[in-house]
């Protein structure tokens, strides 16, 4: 499919897919560095646990939704095709559409 025959609905949503992916994986990056400091400024704190699992909680919340999230132009799984997943890929596992609307 060429990119005049990809609809701006389509391409607003593979823009949002992308945005949320680039949040998941921020979100998921600073786990760590975050969870030290909640260590170390909280530390004689029951506090601390608390608030670091449910920013765990929150990281796979985040995570989950995006790696489940449906290809705006065949519906089906973006990250997932029948026999493969990739949550690093540019572009659709099933019919190949890319953030930018272009089938590569």
């Amino acid at each position: 499919m060429r990119e005049d025959n990809v609809t701006g609905e389509i391409k607003e949503k593979l823009l949002k897919l992308q945005k949320k992916r680039r949040l998941a994986f921020f979100v998921m990056i600073c786990f760590f560095p975050i969870g030290v400091f909640i260590a170390k400024t909280l530390e004689s704190s029951p506090f601390a646990g608390i608030l670091i699992f449910v920013y765990f909680i929150f990281t796979g919340f985040l995570l989950t939704k995006v790696a489940f999230h449906k290809c705006p132009r065949c519906h089906k799984f973006f990250f997932f095709s029948s026999s493969w997943a990739n949550g690093f890929t540019n572009k659709c596992l099933n019919c190949g559409i890319n953030f930018r609307g272009e089938e590569l």
